[in-house]
């Protein structure tokens, strides 16, 4: 129930600008990273498995967010996209896209964001979507970027190396929902504009920030829920601010602009993954990200409220990590 945002609203929006610094913190436990590494013959393999057809038939991988709807703000009768809390549809970002992943209960999606690096090469997404304790890490997995109703302007990226905290690794903490991906260069039945080309090059990035305030700070949210929830299988965005959920847990509630085109809640099924983003530029779609859907309840569930673990050191040790990957 959300139209189509023309791109030149979204353009005219100011800078994004950010409360001051938290305390540094960083959670206690003694965790550290750990790298999966995706073999060379699994990522073709991949890239052959991804047709638009199964691209446009996968479901979920939410797996852990309780069902129902989540409280939604209240907005005014007259509200509209780019009004503060309002989720609408639009067009997309391209340094904001979808991944996709074949596990043994089928096709599954969810969101992922391209984070600067100096090998220029990385993704951010909940560690949810990478890693399970009773199925282990993600397999035959693509990232498209800027997807939208079967369209995948840049081609697809696939995996490489996957880095999440040992942490959630051993007990699924979910504190520490969050991890990276190192990519490889386009593929060869990419489109000549990302043909052999790493991501961050054909795309642009945006910036990883840490030890930010939990509560209100401005943030642009956008994500890829699933066709079933999105007009024309379309991404969604909303406006808002942060609260602290508590020490390592933020949340934000945008609710939905009903206006026929987006079927659903907003930030659903298929946004897990979804960037936080600070200091939001509307011409150059990017921002510095403070958070990504995820954490308490895997995100929450489907509806106004969704949350994200903080980002302290424990991210940045992951992120340390990632850029040291070849």
């Amino acid at each position: 129930m959300k139209r189509i945002v023309i791109w030149s609203a979204l353009a005219a929006m100011p800078l994004l600008a950010i409360g001051g610094p938290a305390e540094a913190k960083t959670k206690a436990g003694g965790g550290h990273a750990v790298v999966l590494d995706v073999p060379a013959k699994e990522a073709a393999a991949a890239a052959a498995y991804w047709t638009p057809a199964r691209m446009a038939a996968a479901t979920p991988l939410d797996s852990g967010r309780p069902s129902g709807t989540a409280q939604a703000p209240t907005v005014s009768a007259q509200a509209k996209c780019d009004d503060w809390n309002v989720t609408c549809s639009w067009e997309g970002s391209p340094v904001i896209g979808a991944i996709f992943q074949h596990t043994g209960s089928g096709d599954h999606t969810c969101t992922a964001s391209v984070v600067h690096s100096a090998k220029r090469n990385v993704i951010l997404t909940a560690a949810h979507c990478l890693y399970h304790k009773s199925t282990g890490q993600a397999r035959y997995v693509v990232f498209v970027p800027k997807y939208h109703n079967n369209s995948r302007p840049y081609g697809m990226f696939t995996f490489r190396h996957i880095v999440v905290d040992s942490r959630w690794k051993s007990k699924e903490d979910p504190d520490l929902d969050f991890g990276f991906v190192s990519t490889n260069k386009g593929s060869s039945s990419n489109p000549a504009n990302s043909r052999g080309r790493w991501i961050e090059n054909v795309v642009g990035a945006n910036r990883l920030l840490i030890n930010q305030a939990h509560s209100d700070v401005p943030v642009m949210i956008a994500g890829h829920p699933v066709k079933t929830e999105a007009y024309n299988d379309s991404p969604v965005y909303c406006y808002t601010h942060t609260h602290k959920y508590s020490a390592f847990q933020m949340y934000f509630d945008c609710t939905y602009h009903d206006s026929g085109n987006l079927r659903g809640s907003g930030f659903g099924d298929g946004t897990s993954g979804s960037p936080w983003l600070t200091h939001y530029n509307g011409t150059t779609k990017r921002g510095d990200v403070i958070g990504v859907i995820g954490g308490y309840q895997r995100g929450g569930p489907p509806g106004g409220r969704s949350y994200s673990a903080y980002f302290d050191h424990d991210i940045q040790t992951l992120k340390d990590q990632v850029d040291r990957l070849n």
